[in-house]
């Protein structure tokens, strides 16, 4: 891995990664050697570009993409152990990380960068998002840390007991105080009483049913709601399947669906939304989405909620 000491990164990511053959001897694998120390050069791009300065010295861990790491390897030195505490342990233990969270003295090894999705979320909502706010499908509650200074309340909701032991381990090291954080099924947050802004980031496409589930969403006590999805180009009414753009790394046979903007737009309408703002945001270095969509909750869509959310409370692709 690489330390940022002062101004000066050093990169530590030269010893090469080793395979076996089939014969049992063991050779380098350069390809894989290629991709860490690409990974680790957008990284550091990313710490010395951000805007707090790091506390010195700076440890990233493990900035490898999910598909190919298998466990976590952080390449420090010996003699700098004693300068590391428990950290890269838990973190260790805790892989793989899906969000990229400053800690401090330490960053988390995930993708997203969560930090910069929460402040575009607050420079392109037409509205506050403040007061007492739902993260539905929290993950490690990154998104909420960094909404935290205009809002109430932030309720994460996650049934990933993985996420929720990174989030438990996240609160002892940053302040976590305007968090609540439920391990549950996203299909009981109609039980949490009313919210001023309610977050559906990267949830749609994880769901059997789309339609059913933003009809779901529509009976939740909020008039404000953010969307977000990854979606396929076009202009017609169309649902791809994940599974056409993921590819054969994935063991399901499907993985949820991406919409185009104008069948999600026609989604969001048909449950009952007004989508105040559509804001397509490409593929954007520390993002997981492609569309961001402002919604106001016109008319809820009438349905049995409580039925619904016993029938599918494990339903989702993961």
């Amino acid at each position: 891995m690489f330390a940022v000491a002062g101004a000066e990164p050093v990169l530590e990511a030269d010893t090469p990664d080793i395979v076996r053959r089939g014969d049992g001897a063991q050779r380098p694998d350069r390809q894989a050697t290629r991709r860490r120390r690409r990974w680790c050069a957008r990284a550091l791009d990313w710490t010395l570009r951000s805007k707090q300065s790091p506390v010195c010295p700076v440890r990233i861990y493990s900035c490898v993409p999910l598909p190919v790491l298998g466990t976590c390897r952080s390449y420090i030195r010996p003699e700098e152990e004693s300068m590391c505490g428990t950290l890269p342990k838990e973190i260790d233990e805790l892989m793989p990380w899906s969000q990229r969270i400053s800690l401090g003295d330490m960053i988390t090894p995930g993708n997203w960068d969560v930090e910069r999705q929460a402040y575009f979320l607050m420079e392109e909502a037409p509205w506050p998002v403040s007061g007492r706010i739902l993260d539905a499908g929290a993950n490690a509650g990154g998104i909420a840390i960094y909404l935290q200074p205009t809002a109430d309340t932030i309720v994460c909701v996650e049934p990933n007991v993985r996420y929720a032991n990174q989030f438990r381990f996240i609160s002892s090291h940053v302040d976590t105080g305007k968090i609540e954080y439920r391990r549950e099924s996203l299909y009981k947050s109609h039980k949490l009483g009313e919210f001023s802004v309610i977050l559906m980031l990267g949830l749609i496409y994880h769901f059997r049913y789309p339609q059913l589930f933003l009809d779901c969403c529509s009976n939740l006590k909020a008039k404000r709601f953010i969307f977000s999805t990854q979606h396929t180009p076009g202009g017609n009414l169309i649902l791809r399947n994940r599974k056409d753009r993921l590819g054969p790394r994935y063991n399901h046979v499907m993985l949820g669906w991406e919409p185009t903007q104008p069948a999600m737009i026609g989604m969001l309408k048909d449950a009952g939304f007004v989508v105040d703002k559509v804001v397509p945001a490409a593929w954007k270095d520390g993002f997981t989405n492609t569309l961001y969509l402002f919604c106001t909750l016109e008319q809820p869509f009438r349905t049995d909620i409580e039925s619904i959310s016993r029938l599918f409370e494990y339903e989702v692709f993961t």
